[in-house]
């Protein structure tokens, strides 16, 4: 029964910008982890071992790649073809042909499939046949998938596509299919990439988004690695998921409801980072804080947040066993109501906030007019991406909008103590 290893978005040296402006972040770990991912996944391609390696896009993160990073993925290479294991790649929208001008030819047991048409390579060994085709462009926007071949009989048939099926928030719409026209090819499995959330499009047949090898910031929380698939012609292939789990990256909520004080929410902080670090059992967990709920405490952990940051990063430094990296606090608390607010500025207040969350459209107008001469100041490395303002995300938006109502609620709540 061959046993064929599903990978995709390695994004190999993925340069993890911005990490500088954490203090204490463990920067040769985190930028690391992309190639110690790809080692560990080749150990287990080594261990098990692998008939065939398929990578459905995105092995290189881009052109800002140097030689180091070929050279690397070479090496890595070349562990599988001293194996006798053949590797089948398709060229992703990171990696697209127009894309690499540090690109080393690979070693022979390595596949890259073409990218003016879908091509077929048979591995007749272990009775497979391979279907992709790479992207020749950053910006593939055309459906590739209907213009891949029919399954051949006598064969596993397997298809390999770098694609937003139908549409995932976050990415490009790059090469955009339904699950039905994938499915129509007849084949056995499909082998996609682009996504980098772990999905199960469909069970008969198998299509499957595995995510990508690492993580690399905190918005691609959770188990991140690679399936393998256990093929047998003629019978459903048997799908097993493999984490690799070298930088897990979470959010650890923490419920500070009733907190008296500082300490008490410490406490609670505590032991949610040493739960999640044992829950995860990764080489590094990276988490980002999250704290939340009704407590008198409110005040002290405004006006104190860079110590709440410092004191948790403290804390997550002495979990014992898993080694734990902060990478950022948020504070969502409020104070509890301590009298009626349907006058006075705090009730104005509560009303303009209740406005504006009964208009969604019209916040997220107001906030992107806000931050437009903002975004034009910022690097492009914090103002786009993963690391800039989301004001289409309503997430996003509800995230500030509660901020902003704490900050100005403890603001109006001390002054009324000092007066």
């Amino acid at each position: 029964m061959p046993n064929i290893l599903h990978a995709a978005d390695i994004h190999l040296d993925s340069p993890l910008r911005g990490l500088e402006q954490y203090q204490g972040a463990p920067l040769d770990a985190l930028r690391g982890g992309t190639r110690r991912a790809l080692e560990q996944m080749v150990d287990q391609a080594l261990e098990r071992p692998a008939d065939l390696v398929v990578i459905a896009g995105d092995l290189y993160d881009g052109d800002g790649d140097d030689y180091g990073t070929a050279l690397f993925l070479n090496s890595q290479m070349d562990r599988l073809h001293q194996a006798n294991i053949p590797v089948c790649v398709i060229r992703g929208n990171h990696d697209a042909v127009s894309q690499l001008t540090r690109y080393l030819h690979c070693p022979p047991n390595v596949h890259i499939l073409t990218a003016d048409q879908p091509q077929t390579k048979f591995f007749d060994e272990i009775g497979v046949a391979v279907h992709g085709q790479s992207f020749a462009s950053r910006a593939v926007t055309k459906n590739l998938a209907i213009a891949y071949p029919k399954a051949v009989p006598g064969l596993f048939n397997l298809g390999i596509l770098h694609t937003s099926v139908q549409g995932r928030e976050g990415h490009e719409d790059y090469a955009p299919c339904s699950v039905a026209e994938l499915v129509a090819r007849g084949y056995d499995y499909w082998a996609l990439g682009h996504v980098h959330k772990p999905e199960d499009f469909c069970e008969d047949p198998l299509v499957v988004m595995p995510g990508n090898l690492q993580g690399r910031h905190v918005r691609e929380c959770g188990p991140r690695g690679f399936v393998w698939i256990e093929t047998a012609l003629g019978a459903k292939p048997k799908l097993i998921k493999s984490y690799l789990d070298v930088v897990r990256w979470e959010i650890v909520k923490v419920d500070a409801t009733g907190a008296s004080g500082l300490e008490e929410v410490l406490d609670r902080a505590e032991r949610a980072l040493a739960g999640t670090a044992e829950t995860a059992g990764a080489a590094l967990l990276a988490a980002r804080v999250e704290i939340f709920g009704l407590t008198s405490a409110h005040g002290k952990l405004v006006s104190g947040r860079e110590r709440l940051t410092a004191e948790i990063r403290r804390l997550a430094g002495m979990v014992p066993g898993y080694p734990v990296w902060v990478e950022k606090v948020k504070l969502g608390t409020r104070e509890p109501r301590r009298q009626s607010f349907e006058e006075g500025p705090l009730g104005t207040l509560s009303q303009v906030v209740a406005d504006l969350r009964a208009q969604p459209a019209e916040l997220a107008t107001l906030v992107s007019q806000a931050i437009d001469d903002m975004r034009k100041k910022l690097p492009h490395e914090l103002s786009e991406g993963d690391f800039g303002p989301q004001p289409e995300d309503e997430a996003w938006l509800s995230a500030v909008l509660d901020r902003a109502q704490a900050r100005l609620e403890a603001g109006l709540l001390d002054a009324e103590e000092v007066s």
